[in-house]
């Protein structure tokens, strides 16, 4: 598969296939010759030619624009994702519509099933190096490294479960292996990534303290960020969490599974970022509170992109039963 920088949903692809060709819009002026004078000499011009010229001139800028994109210029071509890192979604939604599995969905269905692409996809796309080209408008909120390694695990199990339950035969087998590729390459950003929250903490945990005055609040939380900062994850340790997490989304088959999972997961993700302090010290529960504020977004999102696939797949059935 090659990607397609052009290429921006499904159903962006099913509108534009409605509408006529630049080059097969008639001008009524085609064929007419125009006389124009330049530098004191008459010239004859034929509109239909330069209309081409034109036309030309529009389809090329259209694909040099994505050429300059800062992704697609460090893009890695053995990397398929490297090309679309703030909108992975993009690339299965590519392959799927080439493969014309979206050509028996209607509009509704269609928009279905890429919304929940794009809704998997959402938290491994905001951890791209550059910002880039943004397609959408959309602003993706930086999460901190232990959200990362949540997202990679769910997100893969997501995607696995979004295969076994849409797709079959070739299809599903050319899918399955995209998700490989996803997998080989947000694993390498989740590994080495840090949130800017997660630089500064860590860089003022190094500083010596200053004498300015703080209020109690600010003293304790001072403390505990501090120790947070100074704890260190080898890369077995990260591997291991992340690895822990995708075998609890695997297991996931419906709403009952993913709540007990996601109980589990985040008592993981506390315990695996606080390490560096002791359950009997003081700033030990308000570390606990600090981390699982930051991940409750997150953790809202992978339930909200799992409950869609299953409404998805019900969306589907309602209208075969229909």
């Amino acid at each position: 598969m090659k990607i397609d920088l052009g290429y921006i949903g499904a159903i962006a692809a099913r509108n534009s296939a409605k509408m006529p060709s630049i080059h097969e819009i008639k001008n009524p002026l085609a064929g007419k010759q125009v006389e124009v004078i330049r530098n004191g000499q008459a010239y004859k011009l034929t509109i239909s030619d330069e209309i081409k010229q034109v036309q030309d001139m529009m389809a090329m800028t259209v694909e040099e624009f994505f050429q300059k994109d800062i992704n697609v210029q460090n893009a890695d071509p053995s990397d398929i994702f490297s090309y679309r890192p703030q909108d992975q979604w993009l690339v299965f939604s590519q392959y799927l519509h080439e493969s014309k599995y979206f050509d028996s969905l209607n509009d509704e269905e269609l928009k279905k099933i890429e919304s929940i692409l794009q809704h998997i996809t959402d938290g491994m796309d905001s951890l791209a190096k550059y910002t880039g080209i943004n397609l959408f408008g959309i602003k993706k909120q930086q999460p901190n490294s232990y959200e990362a390694h949540l997202e990679l695990a769910s997100s893969t199990a997501a995607l696995q479960h979004f295969s076994d339950t849409f797709l079959s035969g070739d299809v599903k087998t050319g899918f399955d292996q995209l998700i490989q590729d996803y997998v080989r390459h947000n694993t390498k950003k989740a590994m080495n990534y840090k949130s800017v929250e997660e630089i500064f903490i860590a860089a003022r945990a190094k500083i010596r303290p200053l004498n300015a005055p703080l209020t109690y609040q600010q003293s304790r939380e001072l403390s505990m960020t501090n120790k947070l900062g100074k704890t260190v994850y080898t890369d077995e340790e990260i591997e291991s969490i992340i690895q822990n997490y995708q075998e609890m989304f695997k297991s996931i088959q419906n709403e009952e599974d993913l709540s007990a999972v996601l109980v589990k997961a985040k008592e993981q993700l506390l315990s695996f970022v606080t390490k560096g302090i002791s359950p009997k010290d003081i700033d030990y529960q308000l570390a606990r509170d600090f981390v699982a504020e930051r991940a409750d977004d997150t953790i809202k999102r992978i339930e909200n992109y799992w409950k869609m696939i299953w409404q998805g797949k019900q969306l589907l059935n309602n209208d075969v039963q229909r």
